[in-house]
């Protein structure tokens, strides 16, 4: 039986979701581990249902790097790929939540209302549209950001992600993603 890496589980995981290329670039390896944690000690684990009620509030995040970086700042994006459906994605990527200049060694100020670019907003699918995707990208920043909330807008849908990463010069370090549907 062959050795199966947390790597390569990532990697499917993201394939078969078509996160990978839809979202992140094919050649993405991750850096480390994103663990996600909502209320009620819900964990997003790389594909796994969750309900709107449960991702109501914005979750706790911790990111483990295979290299240790003390002074390293980081930008969180939350993205749903499916808006409003995977089968008519016009609204694609839909702006859930936009966090920067997260300190390595004080990731619990993820939520510090000084870090808000974008304020969280829960997972909302319209009814009878299926799973969707809802997508955490978690980026190092390559020194500290002058994030203004004003200039990303009040629409949050079509999210010119890839024009704001590139914009602050951030690099993908880790992503998880979990489902979310409303019958």
């Amino acid at each position: 039986m062959p050795l199966v890496t947390m790597d390569m589980a990532m990697s499917h995981a993201l394939k078969t979701s078509h996160i990978i290329p839809g979202l992140v670039d094919p050649n993405f390896e991750s850096q480390g581990l994103l663990d996600v944690v909502y209320s009620g000690n819900e964990h997003v684990e790389l594909g796994n249902h969750l309900t709107p009620a449960q991702t109501a509030q914005a979750p706790t995040i911790m990111y483990i790097p295979a290299n240790e970086e003390p002074n390293a700042l980081y930008t969180l994006l939350l993205l749903d790929p499916d808006a409003p459906s995977s089968k008519d994605p016009k609204f694609s990527p839909y702006r859930h939540w936009v966090v920067g200049n997260i300190p390595a060694q004080h990731q619990d100020q993820v939520n510090a209302a000084a870090n808000q670019v974008t304020a969280y907003a829960g997972p909302t699918p319209p009814a009878g549209t299926g799973d969707h995707r809802y997508v955490f990208l978690l980026y190092k920043q390559a020194a500290q950001q002058s994030y203004s909330p004003t200039a990303l807008g009040q629409d949050r849908r079509s999210f010119k992600y890839k024009d704001f990463v590139q914009q602050h010069q951030l690099q993908l370090v880790a992503v998880n993603f979990f489902l979310a549907s409303n019958p």
